[in-house]
């Protein structure tokens, strides 16, 4: 059922070397010794039309020349100021020593001016000298090797840095389009952050639009690499010595950030920061926090952070991330501890997808706090999506919420392999670390090792915040006759342990369909109130009955792991215990004044149900039945509200938007005129069978009647929608319109029955 990205052998090969002439592709796994080729290498310099020869510190103004170094020089103040554009300063291999005496500002290379275009510094050693001079607390500047306020094309490659001021940026172009820093070494080595806030970057391009920084090395007290809009960062080797809070080794606006390597240490090391709109892939990250800070004592450690908004439209895939923690960090007493991924989107509208990584969070103690994904700063977004991960743990592969923040919003884990490290009694597959604020999440198909187990979790479940997790596993069903031969169209129905359908389709021309069922939800809820103590809903076993002409078969079974089941029709069930063959029994006949015989006038949503069969909204669900307590599928709210607009004849698009609602599917048309009406925005799959909550209901009602485009109350209605949740706009209209006559909440993330489809379809298109 699930695609493994990570073999055994795959993940043993963390732990060996690799042949120095191995390539890898775009988005291999990264690992600690791929060959990444970082360091200073004599880089080609552009070609110029003039060649001057220089031995002293000077001012570069002659466009569209070389300047050749002849010796190493030693400046007390500033070594070279470059006034002007097309110009090339060649270090030749020789040491320029600057700031070497007094406290006066003092840099290396200054780039004097505005709009200076295609300026190459290249092939050189630049080095701090004996003086005294500090950077500006806020700026940044006032000691820098390498500073440029405003330039084009700017390249610096094959130069080997190292500096130490206080409050000073290495490499620091301040504004501009495409630099290029590359092949080259900066070593910072001073300590002092004033102002943490501010950052202190050994290369910092955060307002240069198209900035690449690749093969090279860098050392930094607090951030080592930080570029801006559209930029690049990749084939370098980072460490972090942290000196304070927020100590990133990679940060970039928006552009990708591949195939480094980050090693952190100190206060509270962060290997990779990415704003948004971002590819982070085929990194390797390993990070501990090995000292207090003087702000908040023991930090913590970090592979990546997503916090408050950062990380919206990301893709983070591919990356080996690698905390380790400790109770008392080498006997120091210093509590060493990390979240290896350190993640939330306190918006529904946003989403971040991470996928295919390798993320080891484990203690050397059974006690310091090692977190594998941790949700902690607000969640709010269902497209937070964690998929096909292998995440090894000793304390929790998951934790959902603590001291920093909460885990709502009902992040998504899709076919993730959990596993247990060591043996430690602490160990919890799913865990929270704060008890009055919400842990939720929904969990589908993922694999268990060594001893993890979705029944292994502590969500502080007499807490006072909200505790609400979902367990879906994978089901196939394969329908074969009696010779062995896959049954195409063959129907295909599975009933959970309560009676009600959550599947019903066909089969495809493999005989198979697939479909995720729920284990269990857990939590601490009665409805939508907390009640402080533990609320289990299991689901399982599963009735599966399948029938093709006028044959039938039936079996039931426990799911709490993903599994296929095959089905014969023809001859007996294939089950250890056969299970006995139905008896055919005649359609039910509807009660008089019934349209259904499931729906009799007495039923609370009877008239409702009546009204959109006599419109031709529902053909019902088959033998005469609605099955009005049957969730709904999307499949189904859209041929409703498909019918509910045109009926059942319109145009449509014949091409298949979805790969899981073919033309031969039952659904194809409605689906179909669903997107080509922009009433769904889904791309790739439409996820046909899976189940619908009053949220998405109400974007669905709101959107067919009105597009996106309609005034609304601006007032929240109801606590559990504020105005910054997704769906506001569209629940509120739904109550200004009357179609919802909910109060106090309105339970956005429940699923709906087929019972409640009949209330909304008629009060919003029938005006009942």
């Amino acid at each position: 059922m699930k695609r493994s990205l990570f073999s055994f052998v795959v993940f043993l090969s963390l732990l060996l070397p690799l042949a120095a002439t191995e390539s890898f592709g775009a988005y291999d796994l990264g690992t600690k010794d791929m060959v990444i080729g970082a360091g200073v290498t004599t880089v080609s310099k552009p070609t110029r039309s003039k060649t001057v020869n220089i031995t002293a510190p000077a001012t570069l103004s002659q466009s569209d020349t070389e300047y050749v170094l002849q010796n190493d020089i030693v400046a007390s103040g500033t070594a070279f100021t470059i006034k002007g554009s097309n110009i090339t300063l060649n270090l030749n291999g020789h040491t320029v020593t600057y700031g070497n005496s007094g406290s006066s500002s003092a840099y290396g290379v200054y780039v004097d001016g505005y709009a200076r275009s295609n300026i190459a510094v290249v092939n050189g050693k630049i080095v701090q000298g004996n003086g005294s001079c500090s950077g500006q607390s806020g700026t940044g500047t006032n000691c820098n090797p390498i500073y440029a306020y405003e330039t084009f094309s700017m390249e610096i490659g094959g130069v080997d840095i190292s500096y130490r001021a206080a409050d000073t940026h290495g490499i620091y172009l301040q504004w501009g389009k495409d630099a290029s820093i590359h092949h080259s070494s900066i070593q910072d080595l001073g300590t002092k952050v004033t102002d943490r806030h501010q950052g202190i970057d050994a290369i910092r391009a955060v307002g240069v639009t198209n900035a690449k920084v690749h093969h090279s090395i860098v050392k930094t007290r607090q951030v080592g690499i930080r570029v801006g809009t559209n930029g690049e960062i990749y084939n370098n080797e980072v460490t972090i010595n942290s000196q304070v809070t927020n100590s990133v080794g990679v940060s970039l606006q928006t552009g990708s950030a591949h195939h480094n390597k980050v090693y952190g240490y100190g206060v509270h090391p962060i290997a990779f920061w990415p704003d948004h709109d971002a590819k982070v892939y085929s990194n390797y990250a390993e990070v501990q926090n090995t000292k207090s800070g003087s702000e908040y004592g023991d930090t913590g450690a970090a592979c990546l952070r997503m916090t408050w908004g950062t990380g919206d439209n990301s893709e983070i895939m591919y990356n080996t991330f690698i905390v380790n923690a400790s109770d008392s960090y080498n006997g120091t007493g210093v509590n060493s501890w990390g979240r290896a991924l350190f993640v939330g989107l306190p918006d529904a509208s946003l989403k971040a997808d991470i996928h295919d990584n390798v993320i080891i969070a484990t203690n050397n103690d059974g006690k310091g706090k090692a977190a594998g994904i941790a949700i902690v700063t607000n969640n709010l977004s269902p497209d937070l999506k964690f998929r096909n991960n292998r995440v090894e743990s000793n304390w929790a592969n998951v934790l959902l919420a603590d001291d920093y923040g909460h885990a709502d919003g009902y992040a998504r884990f899709i076919d993730n392999t959990f596993v247990k490290r060591d043996n430690y009694s602490n160990y919890k597959t799913v865990r929270s670390q704060y008890s009055s604020l919400p842990s939720t999440g929904v969990f589908t198909g993922n694999t268990m090792e060594n001893g993890a187990s979705m029944e292994n979790i502590d969500l502080e479940f007499s807490g006072t915040g909200k505790k609400d997790i979902f367990v879906y596993w994978h089901l196939g069903v394969t329908v074969k006759n009696s010779s062995g031969t896959a049954l195409s169209g063959a129907s295909v129905s599975v009933k959970d342990s309560t009676g009600k359908v959550v599947y019903s389709g066909q089969t495809g021309s493999n005989g198979s369909i697939t479909t995720d069922v729920l284990q269990f939800e857990a939590g601490n809820l009665s409805g939508s109130t907390v009640v402080s103590r533990e609320v289990k809903t299991t689901k399982t076993p599963y009735t599966i009955t399948v029938s093709k002409d006028g044959l039938t078969a039936a079996k039931s079974v426990t799911v709490n792991a993903n599994m296929t089941v095959d089905m014969t029709l023809g001859a007996a069930n294939p089950d250890p215990t056969p299970a006995p063959t139905p008896t055919p029994t005649p359609t039910p006949t509807p009660a008089p004044g019934a349209t259904f015989a499931d729906v009799p006038s007495s039923y609370w949503a009877a008239s409702y149900i009546n009204a959109i069969y006599e419109k031709g909204l529902t053909q019902g669900c088959g033998n005469g039945n609605y099955c009005p307590d049957d969730y709904l599928t999307r499949g189904q709210i859209g041929t409703f509200l498909t019918r509910a607009k045109y009926g059942e004849n319109f145009t449509y698009t014949t091409t298949p938007y979805f790969s899981d609602v073919p033309s031969d599917n039952g659904y194809f048309k409605y689906i179909q005129k669903f997107r080509d009406d922009r009433i769904t925005w889904t791309d790739g799959v439409y996820g046909v069978n899976d189940l619908v909550s009053k949220g998405v209901m109400a974007v669905f009602i709101i959107r067919a009647k009105y597009g996106e485009n309609f005034t609304y109350t601006t007032t929240p209605y109801f606590s559990d929608v504020p105005s910054s949740n997704f769906y506001f706009k569209y629940v509120q209209k739904l109550k200004d319109d009357g179609i919802t006559k909910a109060t106090g909440t309105f339970g956005v993330d429940l699923h709906i029955t087929r019972a409640d489809m009949a209330v909304f379809l008629s009060r919003a298109f029938l005006g009942m």
